[in-house]
């Protein structure tokens, strides 16, 4: 069944959308269905608005979770595990500052002929620690699995109490919101590109002509990761105008406002239990520098 197909077909409550009618097809067929959200046509959001969550939904959406969270994870392991060594704590000997902490390798130095001379920033050694990564990624995946799948529980039980009593029964927009998952890619693309961040500090040492600054990094991921974020916005928005006239305003209220406040919640929640439990994990591990 192409996609052009399921945009006149009224059943309500049946999800006839291509990802539930093609049971194969793995990652192409998760992909085929983000694309046929990115393009839905008036006529297919009200069609989306009617449909209640189903096995393929909630199937689509767990990838879209898992998805998501290898992102934050694989971002947060860039920001924990790097240590750069600047070139005032060397005292200008060509031997590297060594850290306290266990596991630590010595990535890249800065050439003992440019010692006290400057590179650029004055950083003249760089160091990684696997078990700061990997711990990162740890948690940073079970955090992101944690907040992304609350934000989805939250959205689905405002939505739902948004709609007139009369229509609570119908659990309209359950799958649509499942669905709408798919604009994760553009921000899934944004967390890879500021996962290059490292190559910022090796640059800075190794005394490269041109060193990348950290906006080359985070601004073209942040444009990529704020198109995801709008686009599934406005998404949820038209869904929300798609509801009855009775219930409409309701619904209407609750999509413009809840979404980004869910994700500034989300956003604040991550800062504030992943960030300061770091200092005193990788001390107690051994690990710190």
């Amino acid at each position: 069944m192409y996609a052009q197909d399921v945009d006149y077909v009224q059943v309500t409550g049946t999800d006839t959308t291509p990802y539930a009618m093609v049971g194969k097809g793995g990652m192409a067929r998760w992909w085929r269905m983000a694309t046929w959200v990115y393009f839905a046509t008036w006529g297919r959001i009200r069609h989306l608005a009617l449909i209640r969550a189903s096995d393929s939904s909630r199937r689509f959406a767990r990838i879209s979770v898992l998805l998501l969270a290898a992102t934050l994870a694989l971002i947060e392991s860039t920001h924990q595990g790097w240590h750069l060594v600047a070139e005032s704590a060397s005292q200008g000997t060509a031997e590297p500052v060594k850290p306290s902490g266990r596991g630590w390798l010595h990535v890249v130095a800065v050439p003992y002929e440019l010692v006290n001379r400057g590179n650029g920033e004055g950083y003249v050694d760089l160091w990684w620690n696997i078990a700061h990564t990997v711990t990162a990624l740890a948690i940073g995946m079970v955090a992101g699995l944690v907040l992304v799948n609350a934000g989805l529980l939250l959205l689905r039980l405002g939505t739902g109490w948004a709609h007139a009593p009369s229509y609570r029964d119908d659990r309209r927009m359950t799958a649509a919101i499942d669905y709408s998952t798919g604009w994760c890619v553009p921000v899934v693309a944004g967390g890879i590109l500021a996962a290059l961040r490292p190559i910022e500090f090796a640059s800075k040492v190794s005394a490269w002509p041109w060193v990348p600054p950290a906006y080359a990094f985070y601004v073209p991921a942040a444009v990529l990761a704020g198109i995801g974020a709008v686009m599934w916005w406005f998404l949820l928005v038209r869904l929300a105008v798609s509801a009855p006239a009775a219930t409409r305003a309701r619904v209407v209220t609750f999509l413009a406002l809840g979404p980004p406040v869910l994700v500034a919640a989300g956003a604040a929640a991550w800062l504030r239990l992943t960030e300061p439990m770091y200092a005193v994990l990788f001390e107690h591990m051994g690990v710190d520098f």
